[in-house]
């Protein structure tokens, strides 16, 4: 199918990384992960499982300058294929985790990852999005866009990397933080 191998091409490139994140912080065992199967993934939004304990984990890269502009967490809510979408296998309780990180020019180092409990998220936060749809010109689909501040006050981001402890901090320490005031810290 086209469309998973487009999508496996966009991260495949992080995928030591990610695996390393996922064993060393996400596994309470440090177990092995393998990828996801064609069918976890378009059916169910699994593209990594934990071994030990067959934790489905779904997962998404960006540039990190989307972490920079709009520092959300982002679910395909409509394909230009009609495709089912992450939103859609949300909804329906799949995956149960998700590892959302933000990409730089390293393959091997990823700056900004957040680790998402989705029952957690399904429970307080799916039906209170940033931004209900925005759209991406480029592929002709959109995104329901979701705060990160509000995920993480909601208690569904279990984990994070230190530079997202540094970045959540800001908001405790300074009051008057904002991500729109968020400059170029990252």
């Amino acid at each position: 199918m086209m469309i998973y191998e487009e999508n496996i091409a966009t991260y495949s490139k992080y995928k030591t990384a990610i695996k390393k994140i996922l064993r060393e912080k996400c596994s309470l065992y440090s177990a092995d992960v393998r990828d996801g199967t064609e069918e976890e993934d378009c059916g169910y939004a699994t593209d990594f499982k934990i071994l030990h304990t067959e934790t489905p984990v779904g997962c998404r890269t960006r540039d990190i300058e989307y972490f920079r502009k709009f520092g959300d967490f982002t679910l395909r809510l409509i394909t230009q294929y009609g495709n089912k979408t992450e939103f859609e296998k949300v909804l329906e309780g799949n995956p149960k985790t998700y590892l959302y990180c933000w990409v730089g020019s390293r393959i091997d180092k990823i700056p900004l990852w957040v680790y998402v409990d989705m029952d957690i998220f399904r429970e307080r936060v799916i039906n209170h999005p940033k931004i209900n749809c925005k759209w991406n010109k480029s592929d002709g689909g959109s995104f329901r866009c979701y705060d990160l501040k509000g995920m993480y006050d909601a208690g569904c981001i279990v984990l994070m990397s230190d530079a997202m402890k540094n970045y959540f901090n800001m908001f405790e320490k300074y009051p008057s933080f904002s991500h729109a005031r968020m400059t170029a810290w990252v």
